[in-house]
Parts: C-alpha cells; structure tokens; sequence
C-alpha cells in the first residue's frame, strides 16, 4: 500500500466518523451470519484469539470441537487421556466432561476444564446439586492449538466449571462447583499455588488488570468474593443479587449476569454505583468489546442474545438463538459473535452497518484506490444488491474505487485491500477506533 492510500483511507474513515455513514456506537445491527450444526452440544464457546474457536461438548459427545474464522470444522478433539503412574509405570485410560476453557495470550494454548472424569479410581462424582469435599476431583486439560494435542491434565476439585487467567499469565485459576473452592494454579509449571474456600457454588472468574485480585460469584448465593492474590485474604460483597453467574472486570467496572433476576449489574468499584437492566430470562455466559462499550449475553430462558451498550445501559438489540444458548464469545476481528446453544448449535452474528446516507458529502479529493489484494477492508455490509450497488455508485461518483463482494447472501463494499492478512489487520488497527464497523475479510 502507498503513503497516498495510507493517507487517503485514514482520511475516509476520520471522515465516516462524524457522517451519518459512521458504523460506531448504535449504527450497526446484529444479523445471523452462519448456524454449525452436527457432532454439537456445545457448553461454551472461545476464540484463542488468532482465528480459531474452540467448543465445549460435555460428557454428551466427550469432544472439543475447534472451527476457523468462517465456521469450517479444524478438528474434533476427544477427551480421552491416558494417565500414567510414575511409581509403578503403570497407566489408566480417563475420559473427560469438557465444560469451559480459556486461551492464553499468544493463542498457543487452551485449557478446559471437565465437569467430571470417567474410569478407574473415579465413582462418586459430583454434581449440580452435591455439595462438599467428599466428592471426585476432576481435571484440567492443557490442549495444543496447533497440534491439537493434550499436552498436560492438572488435578483441581470436584466439578470445575469456570477457568481465567490472570492478565500477567501467572495465575491459572478454576472455580470448583461441588467442592465450594477456587484452585490457584501457575500455568506454567502446572503446579498448584493455593486452594481457596468460597460461598456455595462459585461459578464466575475475573481478574482485575494488575493481576492482585480475583472475583469469584457465587451462584449460590447473593454475593461475590474478592480473592487478595498477594495475603489470600477473601472479603464478601453481599446483596449482590440472585444467583450472580458469569463475571467481566473492565476498567474498574464489573458487569455480572444475574441468572434469577434476569438482569445484568453494572458495579462501579470506584463509586460503587450499582445499575441493574432486565435483560432475558437466565442471562448466563457474557462477553464485553475489547473498547468495553458493548456487552452481549445469552439469555438461556428465552433462546435469545441481547447487545447492550455500556455507556447508556439500555438493551439496543435482542436476537432470537438456537435453543438454550449458553455461552458466548467475540472475534474482534471480523465482528463476529459467537453464540453456543446447549441444544445442538453455535449461531454466528455479525455487526452490519444499517446507515448508507450521507455518501454525497464525501470531498471529491478523497479518492481511494483498491489494488486487487484477497484481504479488504470493508465499510458496509447489505442485504440488497441493489442498494450496495447505489452505494458503490454514490462512492464512484466522488472519485472512489469500491468493490461490492458477495458472499452467504450479503453484499459487502470494500474500499481497499491487500494482499497478506497480516497488512490488513496492522492498517486496520489505526481505524478501529474512530470507526468500530469497519473489518477485514478474506475474499
């Protein structure tokens, strides 16, 4: 790409940013991009962050399932581990429950943890209702993203649900269900640092950014417990509300999922202003923008997701899902939201600019050139070919080079492209905050 078209695309965007074609807050729309089907009973749903997502499936199909970008299935992991004991060199063949996991930083690594393991040595196994220490411990599997291999299990407590890691990478920690706990473990030596006993029923995890405190929900009660990760000391913050279940730590601000109230919190450590939005019913698993200003959640009553814009606190859209979506995740990249439904399927959203006014104000002399490249940066994306088409012919006529690309019934306007992802995504970075709809697609 030249100076020129470096120029003339940062030029555009600053522009698109205060006419009404801006695709930033509250002039994008979710639409249903894609629905996998097959081989699915999905718990949850991640990204490692470099373009591959990773499903959860249980003890119902004993399966991690990994996609890429577009919905194509990578790979089908099983959950079976062959466990060897170094005192004698004997072995034993285990089979897991996949229930959530996490990436680390560099998207090299997944762990995911097992609802409860199945073989020699494992007979009384938690469950959502047991309570207590006298239950089986579970594990944690270590997966390659590149081989798809489990490369090391770690022992934590009975029914692991939840696991983070901190933002330093030196904590590794899992939320123990059945055993009321939270295990500390360091992800790197996979050893464990410190068990730590909460209220009934921990579910959610998030650090704070400076990795020096932890805060667990516990679903079973109407509070959240903040771990002190330097003296281990818990303090309770009561009267949070029913049954708090999926947790966010952003910028000082917790936004936590009340399952029973059917509301999502807004929790400013700061002032310590609580909000409460009604949201579906049973809002479960969330997931923020990394600029913090949407959060989307599942709502497992009602079989929809809902986008909530931080700053006002008000629900902008509600979409139907498959049924009984559970967990979700955001591709930043594409502006893609993944949604896992525990019936069966994972959804694909993706925001779409809904504003095309507003083009005849463009400056003829911001001409921007498309040079033929596979990955383009995209500004708009229609349902009506016919009206990409006025708005290529409303951008040619100030002396711009758009293309309309069309793909899975959407018709798409790119205003430049390159020819490796890797230039794309380092040229889209300088935009993305002045203009959050505009991504980069491989075509």
């Amino acid at each position: 790409m030249t100076r020129h078209q470096r120029l003339s695309l940062h030029v555009l965007l600053l522009f698109l940013s205060f006419t009404s074609l801006s695709l930033g807050q509250g002039k994008t729309k979710l639409s249903l991009l894609k629905t996998i089907k097959g081989g699915l009973a999905p718990k949850s749903i991640i990204t490692n962050g470099k373009g591959k997502f990773f499903a959860q499936n249980m003890m119902y199909l004993h399966t991690v399932t990994v996609y890429d970008a577009k919905g194509n299935l990578l790979k089908t992991i099983s959950d079976e581990v062959t466990i060897k004991n170094a005192a004698d060199s004997t072995s034993k063949i285990l089979k897991g429950s996949p229930v959530e996991a996490c990436a680390t930083a560099d998207g090299k690594y997944v762990w995911v943890s097992n609802y409860q393991m199945y073989g020699e040595g494992y007979d009384k196994p938690g469950c959502d209702a047991c309570i207590g220490s006298g239950y089986d411990k579970s594990i944690l599997y270590k997966i390659n993203t590149e081989t798809y291999k489990i490369e090391a299990v770690v022992e934590v407590g009975s029914v692991p649900k939840f696991i983070a890691l901190s933002p330093d990478e030196r904590f590794l920690a899992v939320s123990n269900w059945t055993s009321a706990t939270v295990s500390i473990i360091n992800p790197n030596t996979h050893k464990h640092i410190r068990t730590i006993k909460v209220g009934a029923y921990p579910r959610g995890l998030a650090f704070n950014d400076s990795s020096t405190k932890l805060y667990v929900t516990s679903m079973g009660r109407d509070r959240i417990e903040e771990i002190d990760l330097s003296s281990w000391s818990v303090k309770q913050h009561k009267n949070i509300g029913d049954s708090p279940r999926h947790i966010i730590y952003h910028d000082t601000i917790l936004y936590v999922s009340l399952n029973k109230e059917n509301k999502i919190l807004k929790w400013n450590l700061t002032t310590n202003e609580k909000q409460k939005l009604n949201v579906g019913s049973k809002p479960r698993s969330t997931a923020l923008t990394k600029d913090g200003k949407y959060l989307y959640v599942v709502n497992y009553g009602s079989n929809t997701m809902s986008k909530i814009n931080t700053t006002t606190m008000k629900v902008e859209q509600t979409e139907k899902t498959g049924e009984k979506p559970i967990g979700i995740t955001i591709d930043e990249v594409n502006k893609h939201i993944w949604v896992s439904c525990y019936q069966g399927v994972i959804n694909i959203f993706q925001e779409v600019a809904t504003i095309t006014e507003g083009i005849n104000a463009l400056p003829k002399q911001m001409t921007l050139s498309n040079t033929g490249g596979k990955y383009h940066i995209i500004v708009a994306s229609l349902t009506s070919k016919s009206d990409a088409e006025k708005l290529k012919l409303k951008l040619v006529k100030r002396g711009h080079s758009p293309t309309v690309l069309s793909s899975d019934k959407r018709y798409r306007l790119s205003v430049a492209s390159f020819n490796t992802a890797a230039e794309a995504h380092t040229n889209i970075k300088k935009y993305t905050h002045i203009n959050e709809g505009v991504w980069v697609l491989e075509n």
